[in-house]
């Protein structure tokens, strides 16, 4: 995952190949899985922040990729404000970044999310 972050953020060529992928798989419920993780693995939890944060500072046509990722499900174990509350200070940083930019982009996911 590491590598990962590192080519979507290095070029807009693996950018835009890791949008077609998440599209073309159908990898948004594995990415709001990773999500998940947020207790007991914050860091792979602040990777996944970090690329739908890049995708929407450089793809902002493609947040129907971070809509589908962190929209909030029945079953959803993220709990947002437990994040800012109480996560790692990388994963706090990186999630404002996010919701910075889902104001901009998503804001109805954004609405949805806090208010679960």
């Amino acid at each position: 995952l590491v590598l990962v972050t590192q080519l979507v953020h290095s070029d807009s060529v693996f950018l835009t190949q890791f949008c077609d992928v998440v599209v073309l798989l159908r990898l948004s419920p594995r990415l709001h899985l990773l999500l998940t993780l947020h207790r007991l693995h914050p860091q792979i939890t602040a990777y996944v922040v970090a690329i739908l944060t890049h995708i929407l500072r450089q793809m902002p046509e493609n947040a129907n990729i971070v809509d589908s990722s962190v929209r909030p499900e029945v079953s959803s174990d993220v709990d947002w404000y437990k994040v800012l509350k109480y996560g790692n200070k990388t994963l706090q940083t990186r999630v404002c970044y996010l919701i910075s930019l889902m104001a901009r982009h998503c804001l109805s996911t954004l609405q949805s999310m806090w208010n679960t």
